[in-house]
């Protein structure tokens, strides 16, 4: 009886770990654009254009995992035009704060939950902000975590709904998103 009683428990983990997204086959995505790699939910969508932010112009590449309590991506911004390739940490993580606005933009009434300057590779500038606001017809958090590498901008992007069963392990699926961001330069 207590066999059947954990082997019925156990089920019951295993479904609601399915439900919430935890269990879902997470893929190592590898980017020969940004000469990166990442773990996430499987692309569901990948687009590649030129955008124009601020001036400054430049090809994107997009990775998307639309899931249906969240959205996550890796967007990959190619500096090639700039000039300034080895900039400080300081200047770097100034120059990111330049993406904060767009995504504040996009929703109603925005709050800052958090911001923080990052490092990555003790070299590498980095900025880490997560907004809420409403959007549409509801609120919606986003976590995002930006790193400015030479040339090239990594801009990774958790969104969710607040009414969204995955509000249980935003930190779980953004620490597992964000931290297996790697740099394959020395593969």
């Amino acid at each position: 009886m207590k066999d059947k009683l954990i082997l019925v428990l156990g089920i019951l983990v295993i479904l609601s770990a399915v439900n919430t997204g935890i269990a879902w086959n997470w893929e190592t995505l590898k980017c020969p654009e940004g000469n990166c790699s990442i773990s996430m939910p499987p692309v569901t969508d990948k687009d590649t254009n030129e955008v124009t932010h601020d001036s400054d112009s430049y090809n994107q590449y997009m990775y998307f995992s639309t899931m249906p309590d969240f959205l996550m991506s890796l967007c990959i911004y190619d500096l090639t035009h700039w000039e300034n390739e080895n900039i400080s940490i300081p200047d770097g993580q100034a120059y990111l704060y330049r993406f904060l606005k767009p995504q504040k933009d996009r929703l109603k009434k925005p709050q800052t939950l958090y911001i923080k300057d990052i490092v990555l590779d003790n070299t590498y500038p980095g900025l880490e902000f997560k907004l809420s606001g409403k959007k549409f017809l509801g609120k919606e958090f986003v976590t995002c975590r930006l790193y400015l590498v030479r040339k090239k901008i990594y801009y990774m992007v958790y969104v969710r709904d607040k009414g969204s069963s995955a509000h249980k392990n935003d930190h779980v699926y953004t620490t597992r998103f964000f931290d297996s961001f790697r740099l394959l330069e020395n593969e």
